[in-house]
């Protein structure tokens, strides 16, 4: 016999156990609806939205709903189909996709694109503002300092801005027109030249001079400290 609610049964109530060495009937833990002295689960009650686990022996929530350490598991949001909180999805329903900040929606936010197949979200290359499954850019973000590219489907820097393997394009150097980098030019703006180490000046140094027509300085003859596009 074992009391509670000081009274005397042959067997202790739903969400309790018997101690045989106190003769007492004792709460389980909050998670089970039968357990034994040991403190594991024997059963799980449908209406608190759990189900047992084997394994551990304790009464874990059923798909689409969350622990929240109380007797009767919280539901997940309706896109959810497993949460680690009221607010994080880690999986979704069919239809909806994961997303890096771990909520489910239909349709994925600019820079990424939808993997069916994993249900997920996934991050576009850096270049591209909308891309596809395969990693082609479908378009581009003009903030960013790129335009498409058809033949590629890339999104190229714009003019006088420079691949710098970041989501915005970098700006080239003062004067140039295009460049491979801020320190190397490779064209010009109108009245500079490029010099032989990839500068753009307006002025070519001593030894060369200022070629028009290639608006690049090129070499004087070996005898010549200055000269001109004639010699």
């Amino acid at each position: 016999m074992s009391l509670v609610d000081n009274l005397c049964y042959s067997q202790c109530p739903a969400r309790q156990f018997a101690n045989n060495q106190t003769s007492t009937c004792q709460g389980c833990a909050y998670d089970c609806y039968t357990c034994n002295a040991n403190g594991s689960c024997l059963s799980c009650s449908a209406s608190d939205n759990r189900q047992l686990d084997t394994f551990s022996q304790r009464c874990i929530p059923i798909p689409k709903f969350l622990e929240n350490f109380t007797q009767i598991c919280a539901s997940c949001p309706a896109e959810c189909s497993i949460c680690t909180s009221l607010s994080r999805c880690s999986s979704c329903v069919k239809g909806f996709l994961l997303t890096s900040d771990y909520k489910c929606t239909n349709t994925c936010p600019q820079n990424y694109f939808s993997n069916q197949i994993t249900q997920l979200c996934q991050l576009c290359p850096l270049d591209c503002l909308t891309c596809n499954s395969d990693g082609f850019c479908l378009s581009c973000n003009s903030s960013d300092n790129r335009q498409l590219n058809l033949v590629t489907s890339r999104c190229e820097p714009i003019q006088r801005y420079f691949e710098s393997y970041t989501q915005t394009a970098s700006l080239c150097s003062i004067n140039c027109t295009s460049c491979k980098s801020g320190t190397f030019c490779t064209a010009c703006a109108l009245g500079f030249y490029l010099t032989t180490d990839n500068l753009c000046v307006d002025t070519c140094p001593v030894r060369f001079f200022a070629n028009t027509v290639t608006q690049q300085c090129q070499r004087c003859p070996s005898d010549c400290y200055s000269c001109n596009s004639k010699e």
